[in-house]
């Protein structure tokens, strides 16, 4: 992160019925958030927060799978849902997809460790590391659940 630039355009995989995050960053730091999300209903009940808290110019909602999404735009961060990584041999293929059709600067991976793992899958750093440069692996010693990776795409 020694390049470090303000963030102004965040691209969510997967944000949910509760899209917190993306709604904090718009709010609190102005940033241009888009979110996808597979889920019919939660981009529905995404829609419904999004106008409710006049943020529509902020965050956009795109009904579509991950793992097919193919990005035209460039981003700051790619931030990747905890819930979005299942078994080992999908992930390999989302890092790969990651790698060849998202456009970002940086990677912000939710992962687990420990018995944390009971609530979120873990992120295989052997499978991230085929297809994107891992920075950090933050994981928290306190309440906080998810672990954090950050990575970038190889040069």
């Amino acid at each position: 992160l020694s390049s470090f630039r303000p963030i102004k355009k965040v691209l969510f995989l997967w944000g949910g019925a509760l899209p917190l995050s993306a709604f904090f960053l718009a709010q609190e730091y102005w940033c241009k958030c888009d979110i996808i999300d597979v889920d019919t209903e939660a981009i529905e009940h995404a829609k419904k927060l999004i106008k409710l808290f006049g943020l529509e110019e902020k965050i956009r909602l795109f009904h579509e799978d991950a793992y097919k999404y193919v990005g035209t735009e460039e981003y700051d961060v790619c931030y990747i849902a905890a819930l979005l990584i299942e078994e080992k041999k999908k992930q390999n293929s989302l890092f790969q997809h990651i790698k060849k059709h998202i456009n970002a600067s940086y990677f912000l991976i939710r992962s687990s460790h420990t018995t944390r793992e009971l609530l979120y899958k873990k992120v295989s750093i052997k499978s991230a590391k085929k297809y994107l440069h891992i920075q950090y692996i933050i994981h928290p010693k306190n309440h906080i659940i998810n672990s954090i990776i950050i990575a970038k795409k190889y040069d």
